[in-house]
């Protein structure tokens, strides 16, 4: 089973494709604001530009957020611009997170997996879990509650995500003798295909913010 993942909802876009576990092809860039032609050419680099060159793909999954509004918008419009193109193909379009996406790299350890991934407003989007299950849902917290978080699972924790080493976050890893702090060395799109090949996947093409983000469409009024 091929598996086309794309991510544009952090700074480093990526795309990979693999076939079964095994790891075909990963590309990545970092440059957030040319999110939407760098992923055609990372597109064209993987799959060639001949008219038939998605006929293998059994399955593309897309990153649906938390992450930037725009790269998220980004890869949600692409998701279902393919979702219309092939809609008489037997090809599947799905997302996972990537918060999700973020765990995969270490869920075959047996201790769980504590993502944290900084957010606006002095905040941090976090999710937890094992191998067997989620531990913790998305959410959306400060650094004192993501640390009461962390304290109220029970034995050694892998940290993993994005946060600055000397933030209060940082701090308190820095210093805790209850997690292990690792960072991934695999692309978000890579470990999106893998998480959905392992974990399953979303039909659902929404955006996933965890927070509602701060621009607002024209017109209408986000909800409280």
């Amino acid at each position: 089973m091929k598996i086309l993942g794309i991510d544009t909802c952090l700074p480093l876009g990526s795309v990979a494709l693999i076939d079964g576990k095994n790891v075909l092809l990963s590309r990545s860039w970092n440059s957030t604001r040319e999110h939407a032609s760098k992923v055609f050419e990372a597109l064209n680099l993987t799959l060639g530009t001949g008219k038939n060159r998605f006929n293998s793909i059994d399955l593309m999954v897309f990153t649906a957020g938390p992450g930037s509004f725009t790269g998220i918008r980004i890869c949600l419009s692409l998701a279902k611009a393919f979702k219309e193109a092939f809609k008489n193909k037997n090809i599947e379009i799905g997302t996972v997170s990537t918060l999700e996406a973020l765990s995969f790299s270490f869920l075959k350890e047996k201790r769980p997996v504590f993502v944290i991934m900084e957010a606006r407003k002095n905040k941090y989007y976090i999710y937890c879990r094992s191998h067997e299950k989620v531990l913790l849902e998305p959410e959306d917290l400060p650094a004192e509650e993501v640390i009461k978080r962390i304290n109220a699972i029970p034995g050694t924790l892998i940290v993993t995500g994005n946060f600055n080493p000397s933030s209060e976050i940082g701090n308190f890893i820095q210093s805790s003798e209850k997690v292990i702090e690792k960072r991934a060395r695999t692309s978000i799109a890579l470990n999106a295909a893998l998480y959905a090949v392992n974990y399953g996947y979303r039909e659902s093409l929404e955006p996933i913010y965890v927070r509602q983000p701060d621009a607002k469409p024209p017109g209408k009024k986000l909800a409280d």
